[in-house]
């Protein structure tokens, strides 16, 4: 899915941020769980996004802060982002795919706790202040 198509998902708050999510864990399975991203891909088939183009793919901050990436799309479908309130919403998608995603890992052997810190380093290492705090009290 092209990045340009997800721009009418951005009042959609709950899908935004299943996308926001699911990008994440995808991503984070595909670079530290490499052998066993093919069957990850099976049974969780996540939408992966492109940037526009085709230059390859967008991260989960995409759906965080994309003012960065075209301010003039921004201006024109900007939202009140608040932290504190996009925050729960998050962590409820967050807790449900973690949960199926740790079953997963159960079910093929896998070393949950290292998913577990790979979230906790990703998440404490965001470099936007308020979204690293944000995410930080989503794993903890």
């Amino acid at each position: 899915m092209c990045q340009c198509i997800t721009l009418g998902l951005f009042n959609r708050t709950e899908i935004r941020f299943f996308l926001f999510v699911s990008t994440f864990f995808n991503l984070l399975i595909e670079r530290h769980f490499r052998d066993s991203y093919s069957e990850f891909r099976e049974y969780y088939n996540f939408p992966e996004i492109w940037s526009h183009g085709g230059w390859g793919g967008v991260g989960p901050d995409w759906f965080l802060n994309y003012d960065q990436f075209d301010y003039k799309i921004y201006k024109k479908h900007k939202w009140n982002y608040n932290h504190e309130y996009y925050g729960f919403i998050i962590k409820d998608i967050f807790d449900i795919l973690l949960n199926e995603i740790l079953q997963f890992f159960s079910s093929k052997n896998l070393q949950s706790d290292k998913l577990i810190n790979h979230i906790k380093l990703k998440f404490e290492q965001w470099y936007e202040p308020e979204d690293r705090k944000m995410l930080s009290n989503i794993i903890n």
